[in-house]
């Protein structure tokens, strides 16, 4: 197996346990946002029984109820904050996996365009002509190759290698015209800025930002998760401490 193919060989693989990690993880989201939701929701309720019916419950005194609904306003808002991390988060992680199939799709599927070298001083010959056939699939079966003098030798590299520059240079201006042309349809179809076609042409990093953020901001979501439900379990835990104080004292 040739390097290349082992490296689309494993980025295939990562991509599929990606994928499948990815499935499972929205799942896993979808009901911790079941869950939150629920909090959240019980939370308003007894806010409301406290504010409206907050004399009538017995245990409870004056200072007790504005405990209560002091932390289920703090689970209110630690659910919320959940939500919003949540959401940056998966938004974030979405544009780097789709940007990360694109690559590897083009990578499986797209044409091979390697660049053409730079032609240096220490490449013979031999080596141009041998760089021909690499990058571009030309062959040249009439140049001389035996018996050679170093100053032909010399004189035949300097006339490869500025054939290869020239065939270099048409290369790399019929691909910029297609990129060109590509950008176009994107500016004209999608509504691409200038800045953002800048960005594709010169193969610029544009989620550098989502990289630096995505995992804080996933952390973030599990540790706001954990404190709504902390917060909501601590006003359960309360008023059953409450009740049974009521009920040891009568």
């Amino acid at each position: 197996m040739e390097q290349k193919d082992l490296s689309k060989f494993l980025l295939t693989s990562v991509f599929q346990i990606v994928s499948r990690n990815r499935d499972n993880n929205n799942k896993i989201a979808e009901q911790s946002d079941r869950i939150i939701v629920w909090l959240v929701g019980f939370s308003i309720a007894i806010i409301a029984l406290l504010l409206s019916k907050g004399d009538l419950l017995i245990p409870l005194t004056k200072n007790s109820i504005e405990i209560f609904i002091l932390i289920y306003l703090v689970t209110i808002v630690f659910g919320i904050l959940y939500r919003i991390a949540s959401f940056l988060a998966q938004l974030m992680e979405n544009r780097l996996f789709m940007n990360f199939e694109s690559y590897l799709y083009g990578l499986l599927h797209g044409p091979k365009l390697d660049s053409p070298r730079q032609i240096e001083d220490k490449d013979s010959y031999y080596d141009i002509i041998g760089y021909f056939k690499e990058d571009f699939q030309m062959e040249f079966k009439d140049l001389p190759l035996d018996n050679l003098t170093p100053q032909l030798e010399y004189t035949f590299k300097l006339i490869t290698a500025d054939f290869y520059n020239k065939l270099s240079g048409a290369f790399k201006k019929a691909l910029n015209e297609e990129i060109e042309k590509v950008a176009q349809i994107l500016k004209y179809q999608f509504g691409f800025s200038e800045k953002k076609l800048d960005q594709l042409r010169n193969r610029i990093d544009t989620n550098r930002n989502y990289k630096k953020f995505v995992w804080p901001t996933l952390s973030a979501s599990h540790i706001l998760f954990l404190l709504t439900i902390f917060s909501f379990l601590m006003g359960i835990v309360l008023f059953i401490i409450k009740i049974l104080e009521f009920k040891i004292c009568s």
